[in-house]
């Protein structure tokens, strides 16, 4: 009776663990998704490919908030517009940390972008529900990245 008394309560106690590696496995994924996100806005590359690579991580009826110019985009909205980003971000760069607390449902991220002529420093949120991007909300946090 021993035996399988310990038996039961180690299998009892693996339970949880098994449980936060999985939790934790998916807020790899999310992160995955945004830095994908990122990958997917990088100076040389043409719109088509941008829009490619972001649409594949943007969920059907996604919302993108681009809360500091006050525009809030649909999916296509958003993935037609990337021929003007293309334009912007040519020549420029762009760098991302993801912050910490992220979770499989919620990521930020504080970004530099840096332009021909200026830099914007940005704080960007993301939802997600089934690995794709649901929601996203930029909020520009400084005028320059010094703070990056």
């Amino acid at each position: 009776m021993r035996r399988w008394r310990s038996g039961f309560l180690a299998g009892v106690a693996m339970v949880p663990a098994v449980g936060m590696s999985v939790v934790h496995a998916d807020a790899v994924d999310a992160v995955a998704t945004v830095n994908g996100w990122y990958a997917s806005l990088l100076p040389g590359q043409g719109a088509e490919a941008m829009a490619k690579r972001a649409g594949a991580l943007l969920a059907d009826d996604a919302v993108v908030d681009l809360r500091d110019l006050g525009i809030v985009q649909t999916r296509q909205e958003y993935l037609e517009s990337l021929d003007v980003w293309a334009d912007a971000v040519a020549g420029g760069a762009i760098a991302h940390r993801i912050e910490p607390g992220h979770d499989e449902t919620s990521v930020a991220a504080i970004v530099c972008f840096r332009f021909s002529g200026n830099e914007v420093l940005n704080r960007e949120t993301f939802t997600l529900a089934n690995g794709l991007i649901v929601n996203a909300v930029f909020v520009q946090i400084g005028d320059d990245c010094a703070d990056f």
